[in-house]
This record gives C-alpha cells, sequence and structure tokens, in this order.
C-alpha cells in the first residue's frame, strides 16, 4: 500500500492516522512525504515519519540554479533523507539549470515541465521502490 501526506497538512493529525494504520496491518505500507521544505517543521517530520520517498516542494526547485540558500537547504533535505532511508524526489523541475543543480547537489530523481506535462501516475513503478 502507498499513500502520499502532504507537509502543508498539520503533522500531529498523521501522526495518529498512521498510528491506527500501522497497527492493523502486518506490512508497514509505504509513504512519500510530499512538499518538503515547505515548512520549518519539514525536517522533523522526516525523522518522524521515516517516508520511503521524499518530495521536494517545488517552490525549494524554484530558480535554484542562482539561489545557494536554496541548494544548501535542499542539500541537507537530501542528509535527512538518506538517514531514514527514503529516496529524495525534487518536484517542480522547469529548466535544464534547475535540474544540472539539482544533480549536482545529489539529487537524482525529479519531476516537473521540463521532462512533461502531469500525466497519470505509472503505479508498476511505484510498487517497483522499496526501502533502501
Amino acid at each position: 500500500m502507498w499513500f502520499e501526506v502532504s507537509l502543508r497538512d498539520d503533522p500531529a493529525a498523521w501522526f495518529e492516522r498512521l498510528g491506527d494504520l500501522w497497527a492493523t496491518s502486518d506490512v508497514r505500507p509505504q509513504m512519500a512525504l510530499d512538499d518538503t521544505g515547505a515548512t520549518s517543521a519539514s525536517l522533523k517530520t522526516v525523522h518522524q515519519l521515516e517516508p520511503d520517498v521524499v518530495k521536494i516542494a517545488p517552490e525549494l526547485v524554484r530558480g535554484i540554479d542562482h539561489k545557494p540558500d536554496q541548494q544548501a537547504l535542499v542539500s541537507t533535505i537530501g542528509v535527512f533523507a538518506k538517514e531514514v532511508g527514503a529516496v529524495l524526489l525534487a518536484e517542480g523541475v522547469e529548466s535544464q539549470a534547475e535540474a544540472d543543480t539539482l544533480e549536482s547537489i545529489g539529487v537524482r530523481l525529479a519531476q516537473g515541465y521540463l521532462f512533461g506535462a502531469p500525466d497519470e501516475l505509472d503505479r508498476n513503478r511505484v510498487r517497483d521502490l522499496k526501502r533502501l
């Protein structure tokens, strides 16, 4: 089972819901943590939830090629993601310069208009993701 949690929602509410879900399942569901970096509590929540996928918020990606502070923040989120065994994915990549900068700071997966318009989720690919 896969589900996505947005950090724009109240993380405390998710902890209660996830606790109920995990208590009734023999297998821990796989989770994508969306909008990471959009709130000040992002890094704490990454450690608490230990998601399988950490998705960098588009507002941190936008213009990252000429914003060293955003590069540092995304790099730090990458360290946190690695610590919990999560895959790091950048959302909202719109230029080759953004993609090149993300790759230079260790982000290997990305999505955004540079690669194509949003489309239906490739469910087979999601099922192939495993905890690292």
